[in-house]
């Protein structure tokens, strides 16, 4: 079966999520859990200087879901995908305006990613 989800819809599951989530170990580190209704796994955030950000994902979903990304501004971002879909793939991404895009998690698929995100001007 496939979800598809708007972004607000994706957010307001995330959202939903963090109220059941682990404490944050540190102040500037957060640890978010996958939605339950969606699958398994986390996402943990450190901000390692002010506005640049670590993110480390591992997650394995339920059904494949499709996230509809609307034009959005953007931060510069770095990633590397380890494991899942994406395997030995990196990710480089300009700062500006992402034009909008569908994001998809296949099912049962282990998604292992390590990520960046900075403003330009950092």
């Amino acid at each position: 079966m496939t979800i598809t989800l708007t972004e607000k819809e994706q957010c307001e599951l995330w959202e939903e999520a963090q109220m059941n989530s682990l404490q944050n170990p540190e102040p500037d580190e957060f640890i978010y859990q996958v939605p339950r209704q969606l699958g398994k796994g986390y996402v943990r955030e450190i901000e390692v200087y002010p506005n640049l950000w670590l993110t480390i994902s591992d997650s394995e979903y339920h059904d494949d879901v499709l996230v509809k990304i609307p034009q959005s501004n953007h931060p510069l971002q770095f990633g590397v995908y380890v494991l899942g879909i994406y395997a030995d793939n990196t990710l480089i991404s300009g700062a500006g305006v992402q034009r909008s895009r569908t994001f998809e998690n296949l099912e049962f698929q282990r998604n292992v990613d390590i990520q960046i995100h900075m403003p330009p001007e950092l």
